[in-house]
């Protein structure tokens, strides 16, 4: 039997951590765009390669006309017009 913790952690844990679907969009249309490497853009950025990584096999996923999904507007966060993209 697993003897009781003696010290009470006092601390609460802290609420696990999620990236809102808007930041998510945004950080991908900006790797897009950029000549730079996953590596070296994640870095920059400070998102995680394999969460860079989980975002851009999770779009390849998408059940949509490539065609549809090629389109810069399909790729660019919403309010963006494809002119800024």
């Amino acid at each position: 039997m697993t003897p009781s913790q003696l010290n009470p952690d006092a601390t609460p844990r802290p609420a696990p951590f999620r990236w809102k679907r808007s930041d998510a969009t945004q950080t991908l249309h900006d790797c897009h765009r950029g000549a730079s490497s996953q590596r070296q853009f994640s870095a920059q950025h400070e998102v995680p390669r394999s969460t860079l990584q989980h975002w851009r096999a999770r779009q390849a996923r998408l059940d949509v006309d490539p065609a549809v999904a090629a389109l810069p507007s399909w790729r660019a966060p919403r309010g963006w017009s494809s002119s800024t993209a």
